[in-house]
């Protein structure tokens, strides 16, 4: 299990004139999945790197919520290892 807590994300801190806190909230141009799809690469790599294991399927859930700009977003990965083995 990867955890990846972002809570800094939940102080507004993109109106501060924040560039990394600015693009990982505005969906234009980290589109639907926010910055999920960035961390989510990390989390995958680290498994991969731990494991020795290349993945070969992944299936995501993605949830948000709250109001824009004071949300929590929370995803689960499971992804299938050439093995066989799942990693949640």
């Amino acid at each position: 299990m990867v955890e990846y807590p972002q809570g800094w994300l939940s102080k507004g801190i993109e109106n501060t004139g924040s560039v990394q806190a600015a693009w990982r909230t505005d969906p234009q141009r980290s589109g639907k999945s926010g910055c999920m799809a960035d961390i989510g690469t990390h989390a995958a790599h680290l498994a991969e790197h731990v494991s020795g294991l290349k993945i070969t399927h992944l299936c995501a859930n993605l949830n948000i919520y709250g109001e824009e700009g004071y949300w929590m977003m929370t995803a689960m990965y499971c992804l299938s290892l050439k093995t066989g083995q799942l990693v949640f």
